[in-house]
This record gives structure tokens, C-alpha cells and sequence, in this order.
């Protein structure tokens, strides 16, 4: 095991540590009991199956970190333990160890994305098998990651006392050239990111292009049909009625064509946490404009804590701490997800400093 992860100074992270240890799977697949037990199993597992050291300091990581969300999104439904979207929690809790490492020099920007990849995406083929296929299929420039997260599940699969082996084979990818639909001259920005992750911050920094906010256009809606009060209210009441719902979305919808089709940036403001949520947008405009779309992903990566804390304490617009976990859930990073992606950049910041990560696609 690498002396870094003996020697972890980050507090908070500690503490997600700690919570670990008191996080029970109570599973047939996971009889080794808590999920810091488990951790340290596919920790003890790379230590003998990898003889790299910086392979073994990512793939390490990816351990500690992969399955760090569980105790935050631990559930039990019918009898049964389970922790939905935990892979989502982990990736917001990955920046209290990834920039103390990157600040060590333990690890460059280029394994930091490896291993938020790997902790994001680590559930990904047993969950959607489909949809991890038309990613990897796609990313022919890529296949390190794929080769990363192949190595990172047979880890995870030797870390665990079960009565019930998963025996899945890990998908065989068939590379091929996913070559652009159209000429780029317009630019799709996609914001990602949980509420108090920086989002507007950000946005009110841009120099140039429109900016689409579903909340704004909520907001207007709600004062055009006679809704009051502050956010919440608004977001409640619209949100418990499908037909406004709808509306709002279909406006929303509407701007974003508009937007498009009359600037060569736009930016998306909402939370776009899904692939789900964001290939709606892929699949609302004309073909003849869709082709010369490029799409560029921003994802605003604060800490897990620190969103909450700025969440719950925004003047006017104060969301809780169930709800910045819930919509954490969802979160799938971006990637070749569509022809005209051109690249991701995260934002990663653990309160101290901010790290700029970009991929290319």
C-alpha cells in the first residue's frame, strides 16, 4: 500500500474514512462487513496483482475512493441494503484526496483523470452494459481507460467475501472510428455540476455567449402564472405539477434551440448530470444545425462537503442536503458521448486550491 494513503492528512476525508468503517453492506456479495473492510481488501488485491508504482498509486486511489459514497447513500428497501448512485457521491468526495495528491506531486493532472473516471464510471458496465459499449466504442483515442477500469474491476471483484461470486465478463470492446456528423461553427457548453458547486459563479465570468438557465426560466413561468415565494417554493410547486413541469421544460427546450440557432456559443445552465440529461438537447435541434455543433462539457467538481455547506447556506435559494445528494446520484462524467464532442474540463478544488483537468475527445 502506497505511503500516501498511510499518511493521509486531509481531515474531512478522515472522517468519510470513519464512516466507512461504521457503513455495514449486510450482503451476501459483500460478507467482508463494512465497506473500509472491503476498501482495504481491494487495496491488499493491487498491491499483489500490479507491479508499477504509479499504476499502483492510481489504481490505489481508485480504491480508496470507489466506493467512499456508500455511507452517504446507504439505503434499505424490503430487507435489502443498498447504496443507488454512490459512484455519483464518490466522484464529489474524490477532490479531498486528488488535489492533496496532485499538490504532493504524487500524481499528475493526467492520472487524476484516470481515477475520477475510474471511481465515476467503476459500476457502469454491470449497470448499464449498453450504454458503457456506446461510450467505449466511441473513444477509440481512449483505450487506456478502458484498459484502466478492466484492471480496476477484477481488483474490486478479489476484494470481497460472497456467497454469490459475480462471474459478469467485463465487456469486449470493438473500436471504430466515430468520426465528426458536420463542420463545427457553433459551440454547446454544457454546465455540470450539483447546486453549490459554482455553477453561476462561473457563468458570471463568461466574457461572451448566451446562457440558457432553466431556473430563470422556471422563475419567469411561475410569476406569469401567479406563483410566489423564494426558490424552493417555486421549484416545489412546479415540480409537484406535471403540466407546469412540462412547460417549464418545453420552454426551456425552446430557448436552447432559439439560443443555438442565433449565437456560436451557448452555454447550458442546469445541473446536466446524466447522459440521460443531456442527450435530449443532442436530439432537439434540426439536422442542419446539429451538424455544426460542437459540444464542450464543464464540470464544477468542489468537494462533496463543501457543496453542501454552500447549498444549504445560499441567501434566498437554500437547498438541503437530501437534495444536493440526491441530484449527486446521477452523476455520469462526460466523454465521447456524442460524434461532435470535442473535450470535458473539471474543475477540482478541495478548499484550499482548484486543479484544471482537460481531456480531449
Amino acid at each position: 500500500m502506497p505511503n500516501f494513503i498511510i499518511n493521509i492528512r486531509n481531515s474531512r476525508f478522515k472522517e468519510v474514512l470513519t464512516e466507512m468503517y461504521h457503513c455495514h453492506h449486510e450482503s451476501e456479495h459483500h460478507l467482508e462487513g463494512s465497506v473500509l473492510n472491503h476498501t482495504l481488501m481491494v487495496l491488499q488485491v493491487v498491491d499483489k496483482i500490479t507491479a508499477d508504482h504509479r499504476e499502483q498509486t492510481n489504481l490505489s486511489l481508485t480504491a480508496l475512493l470507489h466506493d467512499s459514497g456508500k455511507p452517504y447513500t446507504r439505503v434499505v428497501e424490503r430487507g435489502r441494503v443498498m447504496f443507488p448512485g454512490h459512484e455519483g457521491v464518490s466522484t464529489y468526495i474524490a477532490p479531498l484526496l486528488l488535489c492533496e495528491a496532485l499538490r504532493d506531486s504524487l500524481i499528475t493532472p493526467k492520472a487524476a483523470i484516470q481515477i475520477l473516471y475510474g471511481v465515476n464510471y467503476h459500476m457502469l458496465h454491470w449497470k448499464n452494459p449498453n450504454l458503457f459499449m456506446r461510450l467505449f466504442t466511441e473513444m477509440v483515442n481512449y483505450t487506456c481507460l478502458y484498459n484502466f477500469l478492466k484492471k480496476f474491476n477484477q481488483c474490486d471483484l478479489k476484494g470481497r467475501v460472497s456467497t454469490k461470486p459475480q462471474k459478469q465478463e467485463f465487456p469486449v470492446i470493438h473500436y471504430f472510428e466515430n468520426t465528426p456528423i458536420g463542420t463545427v461553427e457553433r459551440h454547446v457548453y454544457f454546465m455540470i455540476g450539483v447546486p453549490g458547486s459554482g455553477k453561476s459563479t462561473f457563468l458570471q465570468k463568461v466574457g461572451e455567449g448566451a446562457i440558457v438557465s432553466r431556473d430563470e426560466i422556471m422563475m419567469e413561468y411561475a410569476t406569469e402564472i401567479g406563483i410566489t415565494g423564494d426558490y424552493n417554493t417555486v421549484f416545489q410547486e412546479i415540480h409537484n405539477n406535471p403540466m407546469h413541469k412540462t412547460k417549464v421544460n418545453n420552454r426551456y427546450m425552446n430557448a436552447f434551440r432559439k439560443a443555438v440557432e442565433e449565437n456560436e456559443k451557448v452555454f447550458v445552465d442546469a445541473t446536466n448530470m446524466s447522459y440521460k440529461s443531456r442527450r435530449r438537447f443532442y436530439n432537439a435541434l434540426r439536422r442542419d444545425i446539429a451538424e455544426t455543433v460542437g459540444y464542450h462539457y464543464i464540470v464544477m467538481l468542489p468537494d462533496y462537503f463543501t457543496c453542501i455547506e454552500r447549498a444549504e447556506n445560499r441567501e434566498g435559494k437554500s437547498i438541503s442536503r437530501e437534495v444536493v445528494t440526491d441530484i449527486a446520484l446521477g452523476l455520469l462524467l462526460p466523454c465521447r458521448e456524442h460524434p461532435n464532442s470535442l473535450d470535458t474540463t473539471i474543475y477540482m478544488s478541495d478548499g484550499y486550491d482548484e486543479h484544471v483537468l482537460r481531456v480531449a475527445w
